[in-house]
């Protein structure tokens, strides 16, 4: 006959419990009974047997497997002969022994290296940022230096870009024939370090000057209108080149009344002038 208790370290399946019932841990007359399925389990063996080695460490990376001797039932000691992590250096090794090397040093990855330009194009290693193009500004609608500015402060070459008026809305609808549109088109030319800057609308030509990256251009005609008076149309572009946006504005006052007619009330007009490469 088996004593009370003496049941700790067999190994047997529930079944030997005699656990009925949906809960496991609930007896025949839904009493809430001990799980024995750990205590009555063999425990694991010990990790190491007294005054035998064992093997420890890692042999990731750098590091490499030592030894350690069980000293006790709570363990091995302290582990011997091996290489353990050291602090993570940029020198093509794993040094902290995490699987990967030269870690949090970004090699490989894109950086600016010496160069003119503030373009992260260049590559780092562990020697540093390799020094890649000097980009330079060009007029092309790009921002080839990347300094967070399109075209004003190029370097090279003269802008050509093309313009097209993509809003045009005049202060009153009996306006019309106005010699620019929405849907006109024409070009702009102006030199990088600013300057003298031309440019045409359909049949206006302007002329103006370009500086800091900013622009300002008059173009003016005489039109006889169908009340054969005669008048003074004065046409505007103006913005900041870099945005990619200009804006327009149209007026025009008589400037000669035939005879004794009566010349329509003056019109204005204003727009918006896009302008592509």
């Amino acid at each position: 006959m088996v004593a009370c208790g003496s049941r700790t370290g067999l190994v047997i399946d529930d079944g030997d419990l005699g656990i009925t019932g949906g809960d496991p841990n609930g007896g025949a007359d839904g009493s809430v009974v001990a799980d024995a399925r750990d205590e009555d389990r063999a425990p694991p063996p010990p990790p190491c047997v007294p005054g035998t080695t064992v093997q420890c460490g890692s042999n990731v990376g750098q590091c490499k497997f030592g030894t350690a001797l069980c000293q006790n039932d709570a363990g091995p000691g302290e582990c011997m002969g091996g290489v353990s992590p050291t602090m993570e250096t940029c020198n093509g090794l794993d040094d902290d022994c995490n699987g990967v090397i030269d870690d949090g040093f970004n090699v490989g990855g894109a950086c600016d290296g010496p160069d003119t330009d503030l373009c992260p194009d260049d590559t780092m290693s562990c020697a540093g940022c390799s020094s890649g193009p000097n980009n330079v500004e060009v007029c092309n609608g790009v921002d080839d230096n990347c300094n967070g500015v399109t075209d004003a402060d190029c370097d090279l070459g003269d802008c050509k870009p093309a313009l097209l008026v993509t809003g045009s809305t005049p202060s009153d609808p009996n306006c019309v024939d106005f010699p620019v549109h929405a849907g006109s088109k024409g070009s702009i030319e102006y030199p990088c370090t600013g300057g003298a800057v031309s440019a045409n609308i359909d049949a206006i030509q302007f002329t103006g000057n370009a500086s800091n990256g900013s622009v300002t251009l008059t173009g003016t005609q005489t039109v006889t209108g169908p009340d054969k008076c005669i008048w003074l149309d004065t046409h505007v572009i103006s913005g900041v080149l870099a945005s990619g946006a200009l804006t327009y504005s149209y007026s025009e006052k008589v400037i000669n009344k035939n005879g004794q007619s009566q010349c329509w009330l003056p019109c204005t007009e204003s727009g918006t002038v896009k302008i592509t490469w």
